[in-house]
């Protein structure tokens, strides 16, 4: 009897073990796609802040020649300010899940991590 108290005790062990193992990889793969999803967003954010620098330029170089008005041309400097506030914003989010990546990996926060999907 005792002996078959523990072989159940050990499947159950064992069954214990293999969900919390499961449960590790599905935590770190949540965490690499959520950071995945962060450097993308960052680099869409980068892509909208230099097509807004390009526009601004055109603006100003428009408003120098009298071609536009000036409030189209401040209308201009206030998206590009935008843009600048979601690159920045985007950024920092990133920044913040690569932290909490490296924490839920285990590996200090000071190492550099790069974030490849094939």
């Amino acid at each position: 009897m005792g002996f078959k108290q523990a072989t159940l005790a050990y499947d159950l062990s064992s069954k214990q073990l293999k969900r919390q193992e499961l449960d590790l990889v599905y935590d770190i793969s949540q965490a690499f796609f959520s950071l995945l999803s962060f450097h993308e967003q960052m680099n869409i954010a980068q892509m909208g802040l230099n097509r807004q620098q390009e526009a601004y330029n055109i603006a100003q170089n428009k408003f120098k020649a009298g071609l536009i008005r000036e409030v189209e041309a401040l209308q201009m400097e206030v998206d590009l300010s935008a843009a600048v506030n979601n690159y920045d914003i985007a950024t920092v989010d990133y920044y913040s899940q690569v932290a909490l990546f490296k924490e839920k990996l285990g590996i200090n926060l000071t190492d550099s991590v790069v974030i490849k999907a094939t």
